[in-house]
């Protein structure tokens, strides 16, 4: 009996004692009466899992016409975004905007590192395809992610390459350049440009960056794929040494990052987490990852992954994809500190046992397989109310 009911107190102990501190609830939530209160759209015992709603069945670019597309950054317009010096009366005052890499010249994904533009695309619905209205950067340009500059509402394209005129993401030099490093920003006053290139130093190599602006106006950057975090007091610099960040190993490698703070001012990083293993090995639905911190120093790991690679659609259908890579965030509010919208590049093929006829057996890797390296863009809605 004494054994039966010490079990019984240790195990409510467990349960009462759920978190001691916001940290225990991954910085997305507070911790309160020992157990996390999650802020929306998050939910689970860390408050470690998006609650994510059913899609709309097809891509948001990309699925129709089958054009491969991966991932992309959408921003919502403002009163000023029509009135810009480059439209004209007749041009429509769209709601949202996209910049999306779209591979060139009926490449799939298995180019992309020569073959990547980055494209503007437009839309009045979220559920609704975007609409291809003009090129941004062209190849090459990957990776793009685009923030507003508070200072003075410029619009911000963070990507890899340097476009016609400079450096292909895999290092070669095109054909009509004399640049000798890739760009990292471009800027424009309004979502249809005139973009030019930062006048700023890049902060040494900064392959697929993400950004973002702290409450107290410093720019954050991360670079090399997730491994560092460099600022900036402005996005004209000077940039500081980079930071390394803790990647983790949850049942592989972490790359793909997307930055933001939430409304306590804490930094929160969103990873693709991509596994070589074979089908069999069952890692299939590896897809992502999480590191959190609330001074940009010291940084934590989530336990859980945020989202895998099942995507439940409105038709009642799913479908869990063979990989769904570089996850972007839209959010509620204009301080984007509220998640209400994830995007995603995913692999057309189907996860199955046909995954062993792709590269490395993998299939992480159907996406720069021969002829099964077609790829798009999905937008998945996020729970808005607790």
């Amino acid at each position: 009996m004494q054994s039966s009911a010490l079990l019984l107190l240790c195990g409510l102990f467990a349960i009462t004692r759920a978190c001691e501190t916001a940290i225990d609830c991954s910085l997305n939530g507070v911790c309160s009466g020992r157990s996390c209160a999650c802020d929306v759209p998050w939910t689970g015992s860390e408050c470690g899992v998006l609650r994510r709603l059913p899609a709309q069945p097809g891509g948001a670019y990309g699925f129709a016409p089958n054009v491969s597309s991966w991932g992309a950054s959408i921003l919502p317009a403002d009163d000023n975004s029509s009135s810009s010096s480059n439209r004209t009366d007749d041009d429509e005052h769209f709601k949202y905007h996209m910049y999306v890499a779209e591979m060139q010249a009926g490449s799939g994904l298995i180019g992309w590192g020569t073959n990547s533009a980055c494209v503007h695309a437009v839309s009045n619905d979220l559920r609704a395809p975007f609409a291809r209205r003009d090129v941004v950067l062209g190849a090459e340009c990957h990776g793009p992610v685009v923030i507003r500059d508070p200072s003075d509402g410029a619009w911000l394209l963070f990507h890899q390459g340097s476009g016609p005129a400079g450096v292909n993401v895999n290092g070669s030099t095109s054909s009509s350049s004399s640049s000798s490093s890739s760009s990292f920003m471009s800027h424009a006053p309004s979502p249809d440009g005139p973009w030019a290139e930062a006048a700023a130093a890049r902060p040494g190599p900064c392959g697929m960056p993400t950004a973002a602006f702290h409450p107290n106006g410093t720019l954050f950057m991360v670079c090399e794929n997730g491994a560092f975090l460099v600022s900036a007091p402005s996005r004209r610099g000077p940039y500081a040494d980079g930071a390394a960040l803790p990647r983790g190993s949850l049942n592989g490698g972490w790359e793909d990052p997307t930055l933001w703070f939430d409304r306590r001012r804490n930094f929160h990083i969103l990873y693709h987490v991509y596994s070589l293993d074979p089908y069999a090995a069952g890692n299939a639905s590896v897809a992502s990852g999480h590191l959190f911190s609330e001074d940009g120093l010291a940084w934590h790991r989530s336990g859980v992954q945020p989202f895998d690679g099942t995507v439940e659609f409105a038709d009642g259908s799913s479908r869990t994809f063979a990989t769904r890579e570089r996850p972007q965030l839209l959010f509620a509010d204009a301080a984007r500190t509220t998640p209400s919208a994830l995007t995603s590049g995913v692999s057309s093929q189907p996860v199955g046992s046909m995954c062993d006829a792709c590269k490395q057996g993998a299939c992480s890797q159907c996406k720069v397989s021969p002829g099964r390296d077609w790829t798009y863009t999905i937008l998945q809605p996020l729970a808005t109310e607790s």
